[in-house]
């Protein structure tokens, strides 16, 4: 809904990234139907995987034909909930790769 919002107060070029393309086409479409005709790029991008996030910056720029981003709305994150001394270090490690290396 965000992403219609910006689209409706006149934003020109969106980038949606996301790990799911369905979604994205989605978000896509509903930005469409909101009356305005932004240029809307789709980039998909796991947050787990550094080496995407890495080529999603690549692709960003290429997408902007090098003049940067503007604004950078990030609300991917991870969380988990349990005790310390239950916790596995594999959980540790993936939300520290996407919550705070990503």
């Amino acid at each position: 809904s965000l992403a219609v919002q910006l689209t409706e107060f006149g934003a020109s070029h969106m980038i949606l990234s996301g790990r799911s393309v369905e979604a994205l086409e989605e978000t896509k479409a509903m930005c469409l139907a909101a009356g305005s005709t932004p240029k809307i790029s789709i980039l998909p991008c796991d947050l787990s995987d550094l080496d995407q996030v890495k080529q999603l910056g690549l692709d960003a720029m290429k997408e902007t034909d090098g003049s940067g981003v503007d604004v950078l709305i990030n609300n991917g994150g991870l969380s988990s909930r349990s005790r310390f001394v239950d916790t596995k270090i594999e959980v540790d490690e993936l939300l520290m790769k996407v919550n705070f290396l990503a």
